[in-house]
C-alpha cells in the first residue's frame, strides 16, 4: 500500500490529474496483485508438482508391490489348478471305487439270497430230522416195551426150564 501511495504522490506531482493518478495506481495495485498472485499460483502450482510426483512415486510403489502380488496370485492359482487337476483324478478313482462296491454289494446280495435258501433248505433238514427223531423216539419206546416184554419171557422160560432141569436132576439122582 505504501508503494501505492509513493506512485500516487509522485504522479500528482508531475501535474497527472488526480482521478488519472488514482487509475493508474488502482491499475497497477491490480498488475501487480495479478503477479503475486501468479506467482502464489506458480508457487502452489510448484508445491502441486511435487506432491503430485511424490504421489506418482508412490503410485509407482504401489503399482510394484500390486505387481508382485499379482505374480503371486497367478503363481497360487498355478497351484491351486494343479490342486483341482489332482482333486479331479482322486473324485474318478473315487467313482470307480464306488462302482466296483456296488458291484460287489450287488454280489453280496446275491450270495446272501443264496445263504437264504441254503438256510430254509436246512430248516426243512432240520424239521424232518426232528420228525424223523421223534420216529425214532417212538420205536425205540416200542422197542423197549418190547424188550421189557421178552425180558419177562425169557426170565419165565429160563426159570422153566431151571426147574425142569432141576426137576430132572433130582428124577435122575433118585433112581440113582
Amino acid at each position: 500500500m505504501n508503494v501505492s501511495l509513493s506512485f500516487y504522490d509522485a504522479l500528482v506531482g508531475v501535474a497527472v490529474p488526480a482521478e488519472a493518478a488514482r487509475a493508474v495506481v488502482r491499475a497497477l495495485e491490480q498488475d501487480m496483485e495479478a503477479v503475486n498472485a501468479v506467482g502464489r499460483d506458480l508457487g502452489l502450482i510448484r508445491f502441486n508438482h511435487e506432491v503430485l510426483k511424490q504421489d506418482g512415486s508412490a503410485l509407482r510403489q504401489e503399482v510394484s508391490v500390486l505387481k508382485q502380488d499379482v505374480a503371486v496370485l497367478k503363481q497360487d492359482v498355478a497351484v491351486l489348478k494343479q490342486d483341482v487337476a489332482v482333486l479331479k483324478q482322486d473324485v474318478a478313482v473315487l467313482k470307480q471305487d464306488v462302482a466296483a462296491l456296488k458291484l460287489d454289494m450287488v454280489e453280496v446280495k446275491q450270495d446272501i439270497a443264496l445263504l437264504k435258501q441254503d438256510v430254509t433248505g436246512l430248516k426243512d433238514d432240520v424239521a424232518d430230522l426232528k420228525r424223523r427223531m421223534t420216529a425214532v423216539e417212538v420205536e425205540l419206546v416200542c422197542l423197549r416195551k418190547d424188550l421189557s416184554a421178552m425180558e419177562a419171557r425169557l426170565t419165565l422160560r429160563l426159570g422153566s426150564m431151571m426147574f425142569l432141569g432141576m426137576g430132572l436132576l433130582f428124577a435122575a439122582l433118585k433112581l440113582t
